[in-house]
């Protein structure tokens, strides 16, 4: 029978909700008359309550202090690694707005009914991961110590830079740019880089290879396009061999006024209009003394003479006459080797046109 102060019996009693035990491997034991109690406990202040196993507080924990060193504060173990040990939320939710996983992964979601739908966590040594996106709104830094920056993306100013003194960043006009240099070990150029056609927009600096045939060129002509020149024709040659094309069958003129052969050409189909530097020549000769064999080019398309002067020869042995020229063609044209003779019957054989591209449109 329980007594009050004075050993007076009374109906009161007091049972211990729970003892810390210092020396007890468990450190805290819970009373098994804790049922017993419940009610009263819930009744009293509402900061802690204990429902179904649930115990609630209210206001807050605060557990150890700085004198509790070399021993975990607080240790939870998971039976599964997907199982979540911590969730945080507001009054409502059904489901966490934060979760600590088993595992150790952090996971997010909005809230109320919706399930977590954002990660972080340890994806292997030394290595941290989220299966979404991230965004940082201030910059972002690898690798730091005192001396090096390996890299640093500032998020402001839209840059990468790399080691404190190389960067990469996006120019006006969807262009990628660095301010330094630029050096590429491996370079793969697709169908955009390599056609019969140039690019419909095409970006200063840009590199395209043209080409007759994308399965058989007879020609591999490499250019850059330069935004800033003052012609009209902005893709620049840079590089490729001369496309060469020849007749070697003997034929001869007596016209007076340039034509073709029997067998026309050699002849240049010009897709591009624009400027090219055109080599011609063959090996003739004149029957008449004083007379002259020409070959020059034309537009064959039309009437155009593409070149002011000519291959002349006045010999009546074979002899081999050659010219050079620059010239501007028109798109769409045939470049062509036309002849004639100033007198008597002029003879062309090995007949050949090379043509190599300074700047097309």
């Amino acid at each position: 029978m329980a007594t009050d102060a004075t050993g007076t019996p009374t109906t009161n009693f007091s049972i211990p909700k729970f003892n810390v035990n210092n020396d007890a491997p468990s450190g805290l034991g819970f009373n098994a008359a804790m049922d017993v109690i419940d009610a009263l406990l819930s009744s009293r202040t509402g900061n802690l309550s204990l429902t179904s196993g649930l115990l609630t507080v209210a206001h807050g924990v605060t557990i150890g202090d700085a004198s509790n060193t070399g021993f975990p504060i607080t240790s939870m173990r998971a039976d599964v690694a997907t199982r979540q040990m911590l969730l945080l939320g507001i009054s409502g939710d059904t489901q966490p707005r934060m979760a600590v996983q088993g595992d150790g992964k952090l996971v997010w979601g909005p809230g109320g009914a919706t399930a977590v739908d954002t990660n972080l966590y340890r994806a292997g040594a030394g290595t941290l991961k989220t299966d979404t996106a991230f965004q940082a709104v201030g910059d972002i830094a690898g690798s730091w110590n005192a001396s090096l920056l390996a890299y640093d993306l500032q998020t402001s100013a839209h840059k990468l830079f790399f080691g404190g003194d190389t960067n990469l960043y996006r120019d006006p006009g969807a262009v990628l740019r660095t301010d330094n240099l630029l050096r590429v070990v491996g370079l793969s150029v697709g169908t955009s880089g390599y056609g019969t056609t140039f690019p419909v927009s095409p970006l200063d600096g840009q590199y395209f290879t043209l080409v007759d045939s994308i399965t058989a060129p007879t020609y591999q002509w490499h250019f850059r396009y330069n935004v800033n020149s003052l012609s009209s024709f902005k893709w620049e040659f840079i590089g490729g061999a001369p496309a060469h094309f020849r007749v070697n069958t003997l034929e001869s003129t007596t016209s007076a006024s340039y034509t073709n052969l029997t067998t026309t050409g050699p002849t240049f189909p010009a897709v591009h209009a624009g400027d090219y530097q055109v080599r011609y020549g063959y090996l003739g000769n004149i029957n008449v003394v004083g007379a002259n064999a020409q070959a020059t080019v034309y537009n064959s398309t039309g009437t155009t003479r593409y070149t002011a002067g000519e291959a002349d020869l006045s010999s009546a042995n074979f002899v081999t006459a050659t010219a050079e020229e620059l010239i501007t063609v028109t798109a769409g044209s045939n470049v062509q080797l036309k002849y004639l003779a100033t007198g008597g019957t002029a003879q062309f054989a090995e007949r050949y046109l090379s043509v190599t591209p300074v700047r097309v449109i």
